[in-house]
C-alpha cells in the first residue's frame, strides 16, 4: 500500500506499527514486512521502510529505508529510528546525521536485535512501533509533519481457561481439546497433562490432531492460577508443527511443580497465537494523519479504564447519591449503580424517599461487605476475598442482582471446599438454590466419604438437613454401586 502525505518542505516523522511482531521472526523468508509512503515535504520523493532477515538463522534484523522513484536524482537526508517502548524507555535503534539518496539507493542498519538485546522486550503485546525520523539537510526553515503507518502479520489468538480439580489428576491425566480457525491449517489442538508420581513437575504436552497443510507456528502462553485467580507461575514458548506430521508432539517447558497443587480447584489460562510458518502475510496496511495511541496496548487501556472508575469511587468525586451501611456512608453515582444493578436501576427511576434525601439505607448489609460490592461495581473486581466475606458478598450480589459478582463469589466458594466446611457451604448453596455450587459439594463429598461420613459435622448435619442429607446419602450410595 502506498501512503500519501501532504506537508512543506522540511521534516517528516512516520510511526510504524506492527501487530504480531513476534510470528515475523519464525518466517522463513528474507523478508520480514515492510510499508511505503510518499514524502511531499522532501522533494515529492518515495520511500520503503521495511525489516529484513540478516541471515538464513534467522536471528538477525536490520531495518533498511530505501529510496524509490519520484523527485531530483540525488536528496541528502538526516534520518533515525526509534523503538517505542512500553515502559517509557525508548530505544534509539538506527541516528544517520547525514546520508546521500540517489533512486533506488538504501541504508542498511546494524542489527537491531544486538542493539537492543532483544526485539521482544520492546512490544507492546506483541506489537513492534518503530518511530523514523526523516529530515532534509538544508539550510531554509523546515515544516515538520508526521504520518502514521500500521502493518499487521496475520495470526490467530484464543484464550480459554481450564478449570481442574485436584482429584482429576489423581487418574495421572486429563486432556482437552481447543478448536481453531482452520486458515493457518491446523483446525484443533490438544493439550494433555499427565501427573506421574516419578515426575517433579506437571507434563504438558500439545498436539495437533489432523494432518497439517502448511507448516504452522504455534506460540503459548500457560499461567497457573489458584482458587482466587491469582498467578502462582507462568511460561511462554513456541513450536513449529511440521507440514503433513500427525505425530509432532510439543512438551511444553516444565514450570509447575506438584508441590504448588495445593487447592482442591486450580486453573490453567492458556493464550495461544497461531500463524503460518512460510508466508505470514500482512492481513492489513493502513495510513493514518492521527496518532493510534488509543490502540497501542488494549489490555493497558482496559486497565486504565477499571482503576480510574475505581478511583472515582475511591476518590469521592461528584457523587450524587449517598449509600449507607449501619453508621458507614458511601458516596457513589447513580448512572454507575443504574448499568451494573436492576435493583438500583430501577430503585432510581422511582420517586422514592431515599432518593428525595440523597440517602439510601442498605439493610442486611455491613459495611465492610457494601464497600467491597462497591469496588466490584465500579471495577469489575474484589481483593483478597475470604471465604466468610464471600458468602456475604454473594447474598448481597443475589439481593441487587449483580450477577456476574455473585458467579464469582459461587467460584470461589468452590474453590475453597475442605472437609471442615463441606456442610455450612452445602447448606448455603441449598437456602440460594445454586445448583452448580450445589453439585460442586456434592462431588467432594463423594470424594471424601468416608472421612466426612463418620464425622461429628455430618451427624449435626443429618439432624439440621434431613432432607438434604438423605440426598447426599444416595449420591454416594450410587457412586459406590457404580464403582462395583
Amino acid at each position: 500500500m502506498l501512503s500519501k502525505f501532504s506537508s512543506e518542505k522540511g521534516e517528516c516523522t512516520v510511526i510504524w506499527k506492527v501487530e504480531n511482531f513476534s510470528f515475523c521472526l519464525e518466517k522463513t523468508s528474507k523478508d520480514i514486512c515492510g510499508v511505503k509512503f510518499i514524502s511531499e515535504m522532501i522533494d515529492y520523493t518515495n520511500w520503503i521502510l521495511c525489516l529484513l532477515k540478516d541471515s538464513e538463522a534467522g536471528e538477525n534484523v536490520v531495518c533498511l529505508l530505501k529510496r524509490k522513484s519520484g523527485g531530483p536524482e540525488t536528496v541528502t537526508i538526516a534520518f533515525k529510528v526509534i523503538a517505542l517502548s512500553p515502559d517509557g524507555n525508548d530505544l534509539l535503534l538506527t541516528d544517520v546525521p547525514t546520508h546521500t539518496f540517489e533512486k533506488d539507493g538504501y541504508y542498511t542498519s546494524d542489527n537491531l536485535q544486538e542493539t537492543s538485546g532483544s526485539l521482544t522486550n520492546l512490544l507492546w503485546k506483541g506489537t513492534l512501533i518503530l518511530k523514523c525520523y526523516l529530515k532534509k539537510v538544508v539550510r531554509e526553515e523546515r515544516v515538520s509533519k508526521t504520518c502514521f503507518l500500521r502493518s499487521r502479520i496475520e495470526a490467530e489468538t484464543k484464550d480459554f481457561l481450564w478449570t481442574l480439580k485436584k482429584y482429576d489428576l489423581e487418574a495421572k491425566c486429563g486432556n482437552i481439546s481447543i478448536a481453531l480457525n482452520s486458515m493457518h491449517g491446523i483446525k484443533a489442538l490438544k493439550v494433555e497433562l499427565l501427573c506421574k508420581l516419578t515426575e517433579k513437575f506437571l507434563i504438558i504436552r500439545i498436539y495437533s490432531e489432523d494432518y497439517l497443510s502448511k507448516s504452522t507456528y504455534v506460540r503459548c502462553k500457560i499461567s497457573l492460577l489458584d482458587s482466587k485467580g491469582n498467578t502462582l507461575a507462568s511460561a511462554e514458548d513456541g513450536h513449529i508443527f511440521e507440514k503433513n506430521s500427525r505425530s509432532d508432539i510439543w512438551r511444553f517447558p516444565d514450570f509447575i511443580t506438584r508441590q504448588m497443587l495445593t487447592d482442591f480447584v486450580f486453573h490453567l489460562s492458556f493464550k495461544l497465537t497461531i500463524s503460518s510458518k512460510s508466508d505470514g502475510k500482512i492481513s492489513e496496511q493502513n495510513f493514518y494523519k492521527f496518532p493510534l495511541y488509543q490502540e497501542l496496548d488494549s489490555v493497558a487501556s482496559e486497565v486504565s479504564l477499571n482503576s480510574d472508575l475505581l478511583r472515582l469511587y475511591s476518590e469521592r468525586k461528584f457523587c450524587d447519591v449517598t449509600l449507607k451501611a449501619g453508621d458507614k456512608e458511601f458516596g457513589a453515582h447513580k448512572n454507575i449503580l443504574s448499568i451494573r444493578s436492576p435493583v438500583f436501576d430501577s430503585m432510581f427511576q422511582n420517586d422514592m424517599l431515599e432518593i428525595n434525601t440523597g440517602v439510601v439505607n442498605i439493610p442486611d448489609v455491613d459495611a465492610e461487605i457494601l464497600n467491597m460490592m462497591l469496588e466490584y461495581i465500579y471495577s469489575d473486581k474484589f481483593e483478597d476475598l475470604r471465604m466468610e466475606n464471600a458468602m456475604k458478598l454473594y447474598q448481597a450480589a443475589d439481593k441487587y442482582q449483580i450477577l456476574s459478582l455473585k458467579d464469582k463469589c459461587s467460584s470461589l466458594l468452590k474453590s475453597t471446599l475442605t472437609t471442615s466446611n463441606v456442610f455450612c457451604v452445602l447448606a448455603f448453596a441449598d437456602d440460594h438454590h445454586d445448583g452448580k455450587l450445589h453439585t460442586a459439594v456434592k462431588d467432594f463429598i463423594c470424594i471424601f466419604g468416608y472421612e466426612l461420613l463418620d464425622s461429628d459435622m455430618w451427624r449435626n448435619f443429618m439432624a439440621e438437613r434431613v432432607s438434604l442429607a438423605a440426598e447426599i446419602m444416595h449420591q454416594v450410595t450410587m457412586n459406590f454401586l457404580k464403582s462395583l
